[in-house]
């Protein structure tokens, strides 16, 4: 079955949207935390008038959920082939770039002596209890194999969405304090996603259909819940921190479920709008953008690697550090590609061959 384009393209849309918000908030004087300032992590934090912009916020409400959407999308149909040989190519596919690229990272980072080759097992360790900056491969194979298995259900459609809602209640802490291993949080996180991607690839022809009416119905319902959660303008609280006090003072059961659904359905609905946007283009743009979402893996891994010497550089301006972050991660992922066995350690591209970029559509015969 041939590639679908406009989902590559998606997907291309969803690795920039990642490289940018990674680039505008380390390139945005990212300093130490003080009055005024929104904390990233590990002492980090940046102007609160960076953390909330409009640009930023529509980033992070949306790049992680889009990509694990995607995810769900392209592994529609329901497999055939045996579980075992489903965890085999996942595991070759995304935990052997996983483990690889975190190796190169922690030496880049490091240097090579006696004494880092010593911190790398602990820092292997550290990696799989969720520390690890590519965090999202290991998830997603977490989760890629939780959709296998209830592939294998009576009801799978039903079990895939009820898993979906599970994993929305435990990812609140609700149930119960999430573990700080094995990466729980961030498969709980994610696994809603790519749940809904799953189940929506089952529709595709219907959206196709009414790619209109879909988009209206998405954007309609993601603006008001975005606002609620990232207003526009500066200063005071989030619309929805307020809404939920004032409930919650009132008497209203259940505000901890809204505070919990907002974030969620807010994102589900950016990316069903994108979906139904994108799915059936073509056009010079789209095949762009596929180009760059074939090679998504080695974009999300070398991408920091190349914003850490452009920021030792001195280079502040975020959107000259997305492209160059951008443009050079891809060239060195191109080149991996064309390395045997090494593009299947790094890319996990064992066998399937990434086309090069085709400027005009091919003619029919």
């Amino acid at each position: 079955m041939p590639r679908d384009k406009s989902i590559d393209a998606l997907k291309g849309l969803a690795i920039i949207l990642v490289v940018a918000g990674h680039a505008i908030p380390f390139g945005a004087n990212v300093v130490t935390g003080g009055p005024g300032l929104v904390v990233l992590g590990a002492g980090l934090a940046i102007p609160n008038a960076t953390a909330h912009g409009l640009p930023l916020s529509l980033i992070y409400s949306v790049h992680m959920p889009l990509f694990a959407f995607v995810s769900g999308l392209v592994m529609w149909p329901p497999r055939t082939t045996p579980l075992a040989v489903q965890l085999f190519k996942r595991a070759r596919g995304l935990l052997i770039p996983f483990f690889a690229w975190l190796v190169i990272t922690f030496f880049l980072n490091a240097g090579i002596t006696p004494a880092t080759v010593s911190l790398l097992p602990a820092t292997l360790e550290a990696a799989v209890m969720g520390l690890a900056g590519l965090w999202y491969l290991y998830t997603l194979f977490v989760a890629a194999m939780i959709i296998a298995l209830l592939e294998r259900t009576p009801w799978p459609k039903r079990a895939i969405g009820a898993s979906a809602l599970v994993a929305m209640a435990c990812s609140t802490g609700l149930l119960f304090k999430i573990p700080s291993i094995l990466n729980f949080s961030n498969v709980l996180y994610l696994l809603p996603y790519v749940a809904l991607g799953y189940l929506t690839s089952s529709v595709k022809p219907l959206i196709l259909n009414n790619r209109s009416t879909v988009a209206h119905i998405a954007v309609a319902v993601f603006v008001p819940l975005f606002y609620l959660r990232h207003p526009f303008h500066m200063g005071g609280e989030q619309p929805l921190l307020a809404l939920t006090k004032a409930m919650h003072t009132a008497g209203f059961r259940g505000v901890f479920v809204i505070r919990m659904l907002v974030p969620y359905v807010s994102a589900a609905a950016a990316a069903i709008a994108l979906m139904s946007v994108y799915i059936g283009r073509s056009g010079f743009l789209v095949r762009v953008q596929a180009w760059i979402g074939q090679r998504s893996l080695g974009i999300y891994a070398i991408h920091a690697l190349i914003l850490t010497p452009l920021l030792k550089s001195g280079m502040t301006n975020p959107w000259l550090l997305t492209v160059l972050s951008l443009a050079g991660s891809t060239a060195i992922t191109i080149v991996i590609e064309r390395v045997p066995y090494l593009n299947g350690i790094l890319l996990g591209q064992w066998k399937r061959k990434v086309n090069p970029i085709q400027l005009v559509e091919p003619r029919s015969v």
